[in-house]
């Protein structure tokens, strides 16, 4: 084993949520706030900033304020290619 299957693993282990990967799926369509990811998801928004925690450690979302908001979108991540084709997006 090499340092690329601990960080693939790694990956995984974040997507290995369901409510993780939902989030990531309206972040593929472009930039949402933690509010609309809340209310689109019926997630409390304490719940969907601990998710986007885990995912912005990974490398895989970036956050930017605009004032008292925060918004979220997708980063380009190899990850994220192998994720795309697990799901069939290919």
């Amino acid at each position: 084993m090499n340092e690329e299957h601990y960080r693939i693993a790694d990956l995984y282990k974040v997507l290995s949520n369901p409510k993780r990967v939902a989030i990531l799926d309206l972040l593929i369509k472009g930039e949402v706030s933690v509010d609309e990811i809340s209310k689109k998801l019926k997630l409390p928004k304490t719940n969907v900033s601990q998710h986007l925690s885990h995912l912005r450690l990974a490398g895989l979302v970036k956050p930017r304020r605009e004032g008292l908001r925060v918004y979220y979108k997708l980063v380009v991540h190899e990850g994220l290619k192998k994720y795309d084709i697990l799901r069939g997006s290919y």
